[in-house]
């Protein structure tokens, strides 16, 4: 059963009743809408902080899977692209910029799979990674 959750400003969100995930994805969007936002810019925005949200362990983890097998400066790429994503996520949290903060994101994901490819030598070490680069469009 879904309940309206009051959001400042006058914007409620439906939200379903003791569900962690509904919790989250409430407070993101109380944390980056702004009062003029329609419903589906406001779940828009939501999406991608959520997905940012959960590319920073991602990230950490890809990292470290590929140091263990001896890549080490393969590994730096995406430990850097989850420290960067971090830090977004919390300048977007203090100045609600959301623009700036998609615009830095669409930049992370075009240069963390050319990194890669360059980093794991070309497209045979890569496994053709750098196609990952069209989803900064």
């Amino acid at each position: 059963m879904a309940v309206p959750v009051l959001i400042t400003e006058g914007n409620a969100v439906m939200v379903e009743r003791g569900t962690r995930r509904g919790n989250v994805v409430a407070w993101v969007k109380r944390r980056v809408t702004d009062a003029g936002d329609g419903e589906e810019a406001r779940h828009r925005k939501a999406q991608v902080v959520v997905a940012s949200i959960l590319v920073v362990p991602a990230g950490l983890l890809w990292g470290i899977l590929y140091f263990v097998f001896g890549e080490q400066g393969a590994a730096a790429i995406p430990w850097f692209y989850s420290v960067f994503t971090f830090l977004d996520l919390l300048f977007l949290l203090q100045l609600r910029r959301y623009t700036l903060f998609r615009r830095a994101q669409q930049l992370l994901l075009l240069a963390l799979p050319f990194a890669l490819h360059i980093a794991l030598g070309g497209f045979v070490g890569s496994s053709f990674v750098i196609v990952w680069g069209f989803l900064s469009v």
